[in-house]
């Protein structure tokens, strides 16, 4: 039986818990944080301002850095070993508006917006697994 599809959207210091992970999100940083849970760091300018949180489509798709053509991630999801089990629960951040794939947690983030030798502020994401 497939999990219910779930949205939910994305705001700068307001967490969010979906399907046992807790996501932040914190924008216009300087430095990059200290590690704990996964971090994922963002160019700020090219993230879009509102994104989501969202499960995972048929046909879902990205260009991972290093990257130059997009890859199915399910693909994605089979190279990192993620249970086939947890894949349709796993949580994708997406913009909300084009509903782009930016990152999701233990897979490359997207190339588009990687942080760059130009980048001046970040865009911080962190998920942390076992949360209710």
């Amino acid at each position: 039986r497939r999990p219910q599809p779930y949205w939910r959207e994305l705001r700068p210091g307001e967490p969010i818990v979906v399907e046992g992970f807790g996501i932040w999100l914190e924008r216009g940083v300087t430095e990059a944080p200290p590690s704990s849970g996964q971090i994922v760091l963002l160019d700020d300018e090219r993230v879009p301002e509102r994104l989501a949180v969202r499960s995972r489509r048929p046909g879902d798709r990205y260009v991972p850095l290093g990257r130059q053509r997009p890859l199915k991630l399910k693909t994605l999801m089979w190279a990192q070993r993620i249970p086939i089990s947890e894949r349709d629960h796993w949580p994708l951040v997406v913009t909300a508006e084009e509903d782009r794939i930016v990152c999701a947690p233990g897979l490359p983030v997207a190339a588009e917006f990687a942080v760059r030798a130009e980048t001046r502020r970040l865009a911080v994401i962190r998920f942390e697994r076992g949360r209710e």
